[in-house]
Order: C-alpha cells, then sequence, then structure tokens
C-alpha cells in the first residue's frame, strides 16, 4: 500500500472506529498517518533475490544521454564568449576623443584663406597643398614638429592643449603672421 499503511493497519482503524473509539480523520492521525495512539506501521520490505542486473552501457555506446531525473531543472550554460569586444557605456572624455577622432582628419574652411585642422591634416603634404595652404600656425609645437618647413612658412606656439590655455598674449603675432601670408 501506499504512505507505509498496510492492509492490517487499514482493518484495525476500522474496527477501531467501529467500537466508537477516535475517528481516523487526519486530525487524529499521527504523522505516518496511522491513528493516534498506535504504533507506526512497519514498511514493507522489497525482496531483490530473484532479480538479474542489467549491464551497464558505456558512454559511447549510449545513443543519446539519459533522460534527467522528475523534477530536476535543466542545466544553463552562459557563453560570455560573445560579449567581448561589445561597446561599454562611454565617459564624457571618451565622447569627446570620439568626436575629435571624427574630424581629425578634416581641413576646415573657415574663410577663403584661413583654414583649421588637426595633426592628421598637417602631416599631409598634398592634402596641404590641395587646399592652397602656403602657411602654417602650429600651435601645439610642444607635441608637433613641423612637418615640411621646406615646403611652407610655418610659425611655431608652444601651448598645452587645454581649456585654460591663455591664448591671448600669442593673438596679435598670429594676426601679422596671417596678414603677411595674404599679402603674400
Amino acid at each position: 500500500g501506499k504512505a507505509g499503511i498496510t492492509k492490517s493497519n487499514q482493518a484495525k482503524r476500522k474496527t477501531f472506529d467501529e467500537e466508537g473509539g477516535k475517528s481516523a480523520s487526519p486530525q487524529n492521525q499521527n504523522k505516518e498517518g496511522a491513528p493516534a495512539g498506535e504504533a507506526r506501521p512497519s514498511k514493507p520490505k522489497l525482496d531483490i533475490s530473484g532479480m538479474k542486473p542489467l549491464p551497464l552501457k558505456k558512454a559511447e555506446e549510449s545513443s543519446s544521454p539519459a533522460p534527467p531525473p522528475a523534477g530536476a531543472r535543466p542545466k544553463i550554460s552562459l557563453d560570455i564568449s560573445k560579449t567581448v569586444g561589445l561597446p561599454r557605456e562611454q565617459t564624457e572624455q571618451q565622447q569627446r576623443m570620439e568626436k575629435l577622432k571624427r574630424y581629425e582628419s578634416e581641413c576646415t574652411k573657415v574663410r577663403d584663406w584661413v583654414f583649421v585642422s588637426g595633426i592628421k591634416v598637417a602631416e599631409n603634404r598634398e592634402l596641404l597643398k590641395g587646399v592652397g595652404i602656403t602657411h602654417v600656425v602650429n600651435c601645439a609645437g610642444i607635441t608637433t614638429p613641423d612637418f615640411f618647413p621646406e615646403s611652407f612658412s610655418y610659425m611655431t606656439l608652444f601651448i598645452n592643449d587645454e581649456p585654460s590655455a591663455n591664448l591671448i598674449p600669442h593673438m596679435y603675432d598670429v594676426l601679422d603672421f596671417m596678414e603677411g601670408a595674404r599679402a603674400g
């Protein structure tokens, strides 16, 4: 029988109820399901003397994996190998650097006779000549050399490239250099 109750225990319950004793309702049962006050029923023993063991299959002989036990959770694997190289959230400084990179190879026309650019343009002789540049104001002389002194006239300033750099002391000299280039 199920739940550890044998036929003899069921008969005892029936007799106990018929004699006007305590009911065998769930309130009047002990943990094992027997009426309160009764001894715990014995579990039936399994006789396996006549059984033959089954041969075990080797892993390579098995055509499919054994099914998981009932109620078992399936194994979940997490493959993070494809996350390598994905963009992460950028800091404000990284975003600024990204913007600057987009324009580093552009020679931006401010006036017919004034262009602004970065180092990528300053080191490209063909591009400079292609837009008609003859004079170059190198504001980053600390970190950037005058690349083509034989091809262009340079005015080199040694200014730190930072927001707090004071450009005012250099303005009159730069304007004189630019006017000389225009008068050419």
